[in-house]
């Protein structure tokens, strides 16, 4: 996943098997964000709830400021 996607939609990438994207994101009931995420990416994602400031921390950590 690009820095620029993940940050726009605050999500961090956990795994992909297959098709499938995991994805951290803050609502993972937020249908038309993940929706519009799987589309961006031509895979279908699977959302689990992490709080803001851990996929903050993590897409520093992993992607640089």
């Amino acid at each position: 996943m690009a820095r620029d996607l993940a940050r726009q939609w605050k999500v961090l990438p956990i795994f992909k098997l297959g098709n499938q994207l995991t994805v951290a994101i803050v609502n993972p009931l937020d249908m038309e964000a993940v929706d519009k995420l799987g589309e961006s990416l031509s895979l279908t994602v699977q959302p689990v709830m992490s709080c803001l400031s851990d996929i903050e921390a993590a897409l520093d950590r992993y992607y640089g400021r």
